[in-house]
């Protein structure tokens, strides 16, 4: 299932299982980080915003391109 929030809330036995944050990446380590969670657990949606996400020039996601090349 693919995941496009940014907030998540998990086990830390769930994090260390699939081996956390894998720092070798640029760019989508936490689009890398959620396919690997969803391999090994179930994941729900809250469906309710929890947070506001703040957008600005300097944001990486603005160099969309580059965030599509990574997530393959």
């Amino acid at each position: 299932m693919p995941m496009t929030f940014h907030f998540r809330l998990l086990r830390r036995i769930v994090y260390d299982q699939v081996g956390g944050i894998n720092v070798s990446y640029d760019r989508a380590e936490d689009y890398d980080l959620c396919l690997r969670l969803s391999e090994v657990t179930v994941t729900q949606q809250i469906p309710k915003p929890l947070y506001f996400y703040r957008q600005h020039g300097d944001n990486m996601t603005n160099d969309q391109l580059e965030q599509i090349c990574w997530s393959h």
